[in-house]
C-alpha cells in the first residue's frame, strides 16, 4: 500500500507512462486526480470526441507492401537522417539541423505542441544524425554532425542541456542512462557518458576500431553496450568504463555454420559491420539482438555473454 504522500507522485508517473505508450488522447499534458480531468491543448471531452472523429476519418494503420503513412519535408532540399517512435509521437532529425515531432497517424507535424504551431522548432547548427527518447517520453535528445548534443523538453521545446564538443566528430547514436545521464557514440570511435546536471563528460569508453553505430544499456543500467562498424559488440562497466566483453557476431555465425554446413560457412567468414544492437527480455532473461550489414544481412540473438 502506497503512503498518501506518495500517491500523487505514483499517479503522475503512471500517467506519464501511459502517455509514452500512446494510450492517452493526443495533446494531453497533465492529469488532475481531484477533478478527474486531463489537461492540455484540449480538454478530455473534446480530445476524446476529436480523437474519435479522427479515427473515423482516418483509415486504419496497416503494415503491408504499401506504407501506412508518408512523412515528407515538402519543398525542402534537406532529408531525414533519423526517426524514432515514442508512443503516439514520431521524432525526426534532418540534414538541415531541425528536430521535429510528427503525428504518425496523419503523417503531419504535431501542431498540438505550441512551439511547433509557431514554427519555433528544436534545432542544431549542423545536420542531426541521431535522436532518442527518455523512458517517460518527457524529454528527447539530439546529436549532430558537429559533435554537439542537446537535451530537450518535448512539451515546451526548451533546450534543457547543451553539450558542445561532446565528441570530436559527428554523433551517430545516443541513449538516456536513467534520468540523469546521457550516452553517446560517435564517428570518433568512442562512446561517452555525460551528466545532465553537471553538463560534463563523466566517462569515455574507448577500444573500438571504427565508428560506433548503436548504444544501449543492460542489467538495470550498470552495463553499457556498443555496436561498431569494426564488427564487434562491446560490453562496458558504466562506473569504471572497463571493457567487460568483446563479441564478434560474424565469428559466432561462422562457427555455427561450420559445425552444421562447412560449405555454407565460407560466406559467413568475413567481418561485418554491426548496425544495431537491442536488449530484449525473453522469459525474464536479458538477450542481445544484433543486426549486421553483411550480404546477406543477419540478425543474431545471443546472450550477454556472447552465446547463440
Amino acid at each position: 500500500v502506497a503512503e498518501p504522500s506518495r500517491l500523487l507522485g505514483l499517479i503522475d508517473s503512471a500517467m506519464k507512462w501511459r502517455k509514452c505508450q500512446g494510450e492517452l488522447p493526443r495533446g494531453v499534458l497533465r492529469y488532475d486526480p481531484f477533478k478527474d480531468r486531463l489537461f492540455g491543448s484540449r480538454s478530455l471531452s473534446s480530445s476524446s470526441s476529436s480523437q474519435a472523429k479522427e479515427t473515423e476519418d482516418q483509415p486504419p494503420l496497416s503494415f503491408g507492401a504499401k506504407p501506412a503513412r508518408i512523412v515528407n519535408l515538402g519543398q525542402s532540399s534537406s532529408h531525414f537522417e533519423v526517426a524514432k517512435f515514442c508512443g503516439s509521437h514520431l521524432l525526426t532529425g534532418s540534414s538541415d539541423g531541425f528536430a521535429e515531432v510528427y503525428d504518425p497517424e496523419k503523417g503531419e507535424l504535431d501542431k498540438t505542441l505550441p512551439y511547433q504551431m509557431k514554427d519555433e522548432l528544436m534545432m542544431h547548427d549542423s545536420g542531426i544524425l541521431c535522436v532518442c527518447w527518455s523512458e517517460d517520453g518527457e524529454w528527447c535528445a539530439t546529436g549532430a554532425q558537429d559533435g554537439c548534443a542537446k537535451v530537450w523538453e518535448v512539451n515546451t521545446g526548451n533546450c534543457l542541456k547543451r553539450f558542445d564538443g561532446a565528441h570530436e566528430k559527428g554523433i551517430t547514436c545516443m541513449a538516456f542512462a536513467g534520468i540523469s545521464q546521457l550516452l553517446t557514440g560517435s564517428f570518433d570511435t568512442t562512446a561517452r557518458l555525460h551528466g545532465l546536471k553537471s553538463g560534463r563528460c563523466l566517462r569515455v569508453f574507448a577500444g573500438h576500431g571504427s565508428f560506433i553505430n548503436d548504444i544501449t544499456t543492460a542489467s538495470s543500467g550498470s552495463i553499457v553496450i556498443t555496436a561498431s562498424s569494426d564488427g564487434t559488440v562491446r560490453l562496458w562497466d558504466i562506473k569504471t568504463a572497463d571493457c567487460l566483453t568483446v563479441i564478434s557476431p560474424s565469428t559466432l555465425l561462422f562457427k555455427s555454420a561450420l559445425s552444421s554446413s562447412p560449405r555454407d560457412a565460407v560466406g559467413s567468414a568475413f567481418t561485418s559491420p554491426i548496425v544495431s544492437c537491442q536488449v530484449v527480455t525473453i522469459q525474464s532473461k536479458e538477450m542481445l539482438l544484433v543486426a549486421t550489414r553483411s550480404a546477406p544481412s543477419a540478425a543474431v540473438l545471443m546472450t550477454l555473454q556472447g552465446q547463440l
